[in-house]
């Protein structure tokens, strides 16, 4: 796949004090600080492209598909390095960002039961972030083997590792092409200071694979 985008900053200083306003009780905008509005407003153009393969290994029967799928994928964001503007002359760019995730889903064989693992890692500038996690998710509900009308529906719990960061306790629920998800992250860092601890993150999404171009269906009678 590929994304455009397109960016605008700007910056806005007429509620900015500075220490020489300070009249002695308070700070009085009326007083002129002689600082100058160097600060630029501009645009820019924003380009990213990535891929993601998934291998399907399941097994299928008229029972239940074993299934086991591997998937990897890698992405390169702000590719084109937008010049940032900042201020007149700036040469400062944005730091191209790079995303590698692998992950994989298994189904517990004989059971309403699959574990779910991801690694992500991203890379941007100088600055790097790692996720470890595992879900294990109940099958509630089975997709029909021939018509496909019905998927899979499933209610997962696990973990989630930032690693030196967090530790992320997460819900997950697949239904009808819905994906909902709710996690809590918890701050183990010296961060902790700065963000009491946590944050509680919920994140929705929907596929519709109907009418997918690459979708099929195998009949055997």
């Amino acid at each position: 796949g590929v994304q455009g985008g397109f960016g605008s900053r700007r910056a806005d200083l007429s509620g900015v004090t500075f220490m020489n306003q300070w009249d002695g009780s308070t700070f009085n905008p009326t007083i002129n600080s002689g600082e100058q509005n160097t600060l630029s407003t501009f645009t820019y153009i924003d380009a990213s492209a990535g891929f993601q393969y998934v291998y399907d290994g399941g097994k299928s029967s008229f029972a239940r598909n074993n299934d086991f799928k591997l998937r990897f994928g890698f992405a390169g964001f702000h590719l084109n390095k937008p010049k940032m503007k900042y201020v007149d002359g700036s040469s400062d760019y944005l730091n191209q960002k790079f995303v590698g995730n692998v992950g994989f889903e298994s189904d517990v064989v004989g059971k309403n039961l699959s574990l779910e693992g991801n690694f992500v890692q991203f890379v941007q500038g100088g600055s790097y972030e790692s996720l470890l996690g595992f879900i294990m998710r109940y099958r509630f509900r089975s997709a029909t083997k021939i018509t496909g009308n019905i998927q899979d529906a499933f209610v997962g719990f696990g973990t989630y590792v930032r690693f030196k960061d967090a530790l992320i306790p997460t819900i997950v629920l697949d239904w009808r092409g819905f994906h909902l998800g709710l996690s809590y992250d918890i701050t183990v860092s010296s961060l902790r200071r700065a963000n009491s601890g946590g944050s509680l993150e919920v994140s929705l999404a929907y596929q519709n694979l109907d009418h997918s171009l690459f979708k099929t269906k195998k009949r055997k009678f």
